[in-house]
């Protein structure tokens, strides 16, 4: 089954165009000689006997990686980053009419905020279907108000963190470079692939939380997980099904559209790819079996066929053979062709002898054949011979030796009337049935069958090419190979493949886990390795635990870890070190009827994500707002709440410290 395919990262985008069938040319020689004989192939070049006109060829389209700076206008595009790409070559007319002929889309991209983006599939007539919803806040760059209104907020349900990666994102962009992608700090990270699909036809495999890729069951960590395209597994719903892309017309300009609404995070988009249902491709013909009908015709292959000549030919005859080509879409190409036979002669004379009954020196001087052939050849003046030969057959007197292995046998074994028990040789001297002497020597020799067993272990996800050719890479022990010899027994090879009991993992301490400027900070492997490689900074060592001071001029820090076990398997783990420059404040006194201080909101530094939870004097709660953007205005359900002291909560994540929530309390003082 052929799937159509919108690539656009050098990748297939056409499909095939329909061409007129037949024959382009024939290549056969004005004659043949009798008794000779020539191959015919069909084919698409020059090469062949008979040149097929071939099908046609796809079309090709590319693009570029596409850089997303952080929630900027950049050049050209603005905030709208586009990838797109053009087709011409479907059906007149002919339509997405079902939201089973989109199969799926794929985005192999990486983000370090999946709540900055707003994601749309736009097909040529201008009608959009939203992938991804902008779900972060409604104002706070200079490419929020580019979003369309209907585009903004998340669906309800139990919603990831805004702070969740798409891929695995480099989190440290150039504050000073948005929209320089060769600034180094905005080098892109690993892409993942993710799968939408509207589709109720294929089977595909739906991520958990409703399919939604901001459900809190579709994160891995911070990483929204990838999709597995080739089994069609954790593909995720577009926010707006691909319903409204039907009645959009194949030919045209199809594209996606990216957009970063917020600030502090970029990202970047590596491919895409549009998989339609193949029924929409064109039919293209081929053509799929070729015959060859005449005199002396014998088929090959598929493709090539075998002429013999006739021979002894009483004069030159003209032979018809008939051509015939069918192809996939029900059509038959006939033609013909007459090929002449040029008439030879030929004379053979024969006589034979025991070489001891040739006369001195001649038994000794004879050609190292046992046929002294003398050929007289006459050329007529088409190029064909005529033949005549002499033949003089001389019945050699013989030497021959055989040489037997014999493996494992039961004695005794029998020859010419001689028993062997065991290693041993003999001699025979006869007279053959043309005169000649002859005499022939055995050789036996004996031996037993060895066995090799290959005990050997490897890395998961690795392979061990083994003596019978193929790869392995997983643990067996069914393999078994044979090796044959003429000069001795078999040797027999076992395969007994496996991995290493504990896999090694990765593993790192980090003290202290709160960083300060100037802190002497240490590593220790944790993993139970051989040996490894620490990567920090410009820092290497291969030490156990290492030590280096966190530099005054950096808030964060990447480390890695690279570690070997015994066998030669090896894994890597990655941290990153953040100096904790956290801070919050919040005022103790609102006045919320007045035109100044009328909101009770958390001011902060280097804080991810929190939340604000406002309690009265009996405990019960008031209001909760989230406290980046977020406030209190006084009331509770809509009802001004009276003057007086209120408790607050605060819980919060910070950049150094991502997966602790930390917690503070207070009391504000509302005045009317």
């Amino acid at each position: 089954m052929r799937t159509i395919v919108f690539f656009v990262l050098l990748l297939l985008v056409g499909c095939g165009l329909g061409r007129s069938q037949g024959i382009a040319t024939l290549h056969f020689p004005s004659y043949l000689c009798e008794g000779g004989g020539m191959l015919v192939s069909f084919g698409y070049d020059d090469t062949n006997s008979v040149v097929v006109v071939p099908p046609a060829e796809a079309s090709l389209g590319h693009g570029d990686l596409i850089f997303l700076p952080d929630g900027e206008p950049c050049g050209t595009m603005g905030c709208s980053y586009q990838s797109a790409v053009e087709f011409t070559c479907f059906h007149e007319g002919g339509v997405i009419s079902s939201v089973n002929d989109i199969k799926y889309l794929r985005l192999k991209m990486e983000h370090s905020y999946i709540g900055d983006l707003y994601i749309n599939l736009t097909c040529p007539n201008g009608s959009k279907a939203d992938i991804l919803r902008y779900g972060g806040p409604l104002a706070g760059s200079g490419c929020t108000e580019h979003i369309p209104a209907q585009s903004v907020g998340w669906q309800t349900g139990n919603n990831i963190g805004s702070s969740s990666y798409l891929g695995i994102a480099h989190d440290n962009e150039d504050a000073n470079a948005l929209c320089d992608a060769n600034a180094p700090a905005n080098a892109p990270g690993i892409g993942f692939n993710y799968c939408w699909s509207s589709s109720t036809a294929y089977g595909y495999n739906y991520a958990p939380g409703d399919g939604i890729i901001y459900r809190s069951g579709n994160v891995h960590g911070i990483t929204v997980d990838s999709s597995y395209v080739a089994m069609g597994q954790h593909f995720y719903h577009p926010d707006e099904s691909f319903e409204t892309l039907v009645g959009c017309p194949l030919n045209g300009e199809w594209y996606i559209e990216v957009q970063d609404g917020w600030t502090m995070d970029n990202g970047y988009l590596f491919e895409w790819e549009l998989v339609l249902n193949d029924s929409l491709l064109p039919q293209v013909c081929q053509a799929d079996r070729y015959e060859l009908q005449g005199y002396g015709v014998t088929p090959l292959t598929d493709s090539t066929f075998f002429i013999n000549m006739p021979a002894n030919l009483a004069a030159d005859t003209v032979l018809h053979y008939d051509i015939r080509i069918f192809y996939d879409c029900d059509t038959v190409v006939d033609t013909s062709i007459d090929l002449m036979v040029r008439h030879r002669t030929h004379t053979n004379h024969y006589a034979e002898t025991p070489e001891n009954s040739l006369p001195f020196p001649y038994q000794y001087a004879l050609f190292d054949n046992d046929v002294e052939d003398s050929l007289f050849v006459l050329t007529d003046g088409y190029g064909c011979d005529s033949n005549v030969h002499f033949y003089l057959t001389v019945w050699r007197n013989t030497s021959q030796t055989f040489d037997t292995f014999l493996c494992g046998s039961v004695y005794p074994v029998t020859w010419h009337g001689y028993s062997f028990n065991g290693p041993d040789s003999v001699a025979v001297t006869y007279t053959d049935s043309h005169g000649a002497d002859s005499v022939e020597v055995l050789i036996v020799r004996t031996g037993a069958e060895i066995n090799v067993v290959n005990n050997v272990t490897i890395c998961e996800g690795s392979s061990y090419s083994w003596v019978d050719g193929n790869s392995y890479s997983m643990p067996t022990d069914l393999p078994v190979f044979r090796v044959s010899s003429d000069e001795a027994c078999d040797t027999v090879y076992h395969l007994h493949l496996s991995f290493p009991a504990v896999p090694i993992v990765a593993s790192m301490g980090i003290s202290p886990s709160q960083v300060q400027s100037g802190d002497v900070v240490t590593l220790t492997d944790l993993s139970g390795s051989v040996d490894r490689m620490w990567q920090v900074l410009n820092y290497s060592s291969t030490d156990k635990a290492f030590r280096f001071v966190f530099p005054t001029d950096l808030d964060s820090a990447e480390v890695q870890l690279t570690v070997h076990d015994r066998f030669g398997c090896t894994d890597t783990a990655v941290r990153w070190i953040f100096l904790d420059n956290h801070a919050v404040w919040l005022p103790n006194v609102f006045t919320p009827d007045e035109q100044l201080n009328n909101l009770f909101s958390v001011y902060s530094n280097d804080v991810v994500t929190g939340t604000v939870d406002i309690y009265d004097r009996r405990g019960l709660h008031v209001a909760t707002f989230d406290m980046l953007g977020g406030s209190w205005d006084g009331r509770r359900g809509g009802v001004a709440c009276p003057q007086g002291t209120y408790v607050w909560r605060l819980r919060y994540v910070t950049r150094a410290m991502p997966n602790v929530e930390q917690e503070e309390r207070g009391t504000v003082l509302l005045l009317r």
